[in-house]
């Protein structure tokens, strides 16, 4: 199982990965998408490592409202400039297709089939780490 002990930290605005994870690890929650990112990336800047893809599942930042990424505390202190390329690339992303095409306001039934995806994503990625 995965324990509060861990270094590993997600990062969500999704509340079915709070509910899920919050007692067996450190849970961020973030207002938005766009808060998960910069979050994200501020604790990159901090020390911890990226370990799962901020653009990942292939959905668009224009067509789901959730988003969920894990670290890790880096142990060697220094920064994931990889981690922190892959945010500000993910960061422009948003701003680009939020510009022009904002997230719709879904019904709670689509709505909750978005956080399932990102639950998902989120739920693979703990296992992989477990591995």
């Amino acid at each position: 199982m995965f324990y509060k002990e861990s270094k590993a930290v997600i990062v969500t605005n999704n509340k079915k990965v709070c509910e899920k994870y919050a007692k067996v690890v450190d849970v961020k929650v973030a207002e938005n998408y766009i808060g998960v990112l910069t979050t994200a990336k501020y604790m990159v800047s901090d020390g911890y490592v990226l370990l799962t893809h901020p653009q990942a599942g292939s959905l668009k930042p224009n067509q789901t409202p959730y988003r969920s990424v894990m670290l890790e505390k880096g142990s060697s202190g220094g920064t994931d400039v990889n981690g922190v390329m892959l945010l500000d690339s993910a960061i422009e992303t948003y701003h680009k297709f939020i510009k022009n095409h904002p997230v719709p306001i879904y019904e709670e039934s689509i709505a909750d089939d978005h956080r399932t995806i990102d639950q998902s994503l989120i739920d693979n990625a703990i296992r992989n780490y477990l591995k």
